[in-house]
């Protein structure tokens, strides 16, 4: 019946009829063409069709019901409101209890252990510019000297020169298999940056190569597991000068320029270590011994044999009557440190 009616219409003003209705016209139930032709245009029905109306007292009734709904639903919404009011205020005195904390530690100048950081909710902040490095109290920095960080052509790509993949380029160039030891700064990377002294906040690492580059270490940085990938990202960062978090635009290892004593505080003690040296001392006492409110720096060799030259270095000592790999010395200092500074 409909498709007769629309045909009627169409025929009538000369437009040929389409098959397929739009969904304003579907939508439509008609009884009559007349009651079709008005929808469409938009034109009222005659005066002797009327539309149908519904009693007045079922209007009447499903209106109560919406109303009744309506008072029920402000009801729950103002409920809800209340509830996430409460716990707002309650979120807000707790982190307001933690801050208050984390303020009264920095602003009364007590020596506080790292538990007490802890419960306060809030670790200590590395320092980044000089004035903070001056001003910097508990820290511990390491500089691994004479690190063998070299960048090679091998293939069609660049690698990081290490004696195991390299001995062809080792003796076209009569470089000895010692000076291509990357994997010992892998090692010391990987012992320092793992230690509970650095996920305090206490740690900063500084990579001072054999070719003078200066590298700065982010405490953050997570080290690769693998000699591969961490030589994967040895090579982006000696090309592209700096290595970003993926999350994030913050910097995990940068170049930065020499010497490394402008990155320095300049009230640091700085101790040179060496199996050499003839000042023998247990870390642990030796360390025990220092101000605990004053920050300290250890120079430690990242190579396979020989002894480090640094000339900023103010005393040297010795761990142990033993030859120690550089990753042993790094872990021999930091715990060391832990127990001056508290730090489990």
């Amino acid at each position: 019946r409909r498709r007769s009616a629309s045909s009627s219409s169409s025929s009538s003003s000369g437009s040929e009829y389409s098959s397929c209705p739009s969904d304003e016209e579907a939508d439509i139930i008609v009884k009559d063409p007349s009651e079709f032709e008005a929808a469409t245009s938009g034109a009222q029905p005659e005066e002797g069709t009327k539309p149908k109306e519904e009693p007045e007292e079922q209007m009447q009734a499903e209106g109560a019901e919406s109303d009744g709904e309506g008072e029920e639903s402000e009801e729950e919404a103002g409920e809800e409101s209340e509830e996430e009011e409460s716990s707002d205020e309650s979120s807000d005195e707790g982190e307001g209890g933690r801050t208050s904390a984390a303020q009264d530690h920095e602003s009364g100048g007590e020596t506080v252990s790292w538990k007490d950081l802890a419960q306060a909710g809030k670790a200590p902040q590395l320092p980044r510019t000089a004035a903070e490095k001056n001003n910097v109290s508990r820290q511990l920095i390491v500089v691994l000297e004479e690190a063998c960080l070299h960048v090679v052509k091998a293939g069609k790509g660049h690698q990081l020169l290490n004696c195991d993949d390299h001995m062809n380029i080792l003796r076209k160039k009569r470089l000895d298999a010692n000076d291509a030891r990357p994997d010992i700064t892998h090692q010391c990377l990987l012992t320092l940056l793992d230690s509970p002294l650095n996920k305090a906040g206490l740690l900063q690492v500084y990579i001072h190569t054999a070719r003078n580059v200066l590298i700065e270490v982010n405490p953050k940085t997570r080290i690769p597991r693998t000699f591969k990938r961490f030589a994967g990202l040895f090579v982006q960062l000696l090309h592209k000068m700096s290595v970003r978090a993926a999350s994030s635009n913050e910097k995990l290892l940068s170049l930065i320029r020499n010497p490394v004593t402008d990155h320095l505080p300049a009230a640091a003690r700085k101790i040179g270590t060496s199996r050499q040296a003839t000042n023998l001392v247990d870390m642990v006492d030796y360390v025990s011994k220092f101000d605990a409110d004053q920050p300290a720096v250890f120079v430690i060799g990242a190579l396979a044999k020989g002894k480090v030259n640094a000339p900023y270095v103010t005393e040297e000592i010795s761990m142990s009557q033993y030859p120690l790999s550089a990753s042993v010395a790094c872990g021999k200092v930091c715990y060391a440190f832990e127990r001056l500074w508290g730090v489990l």
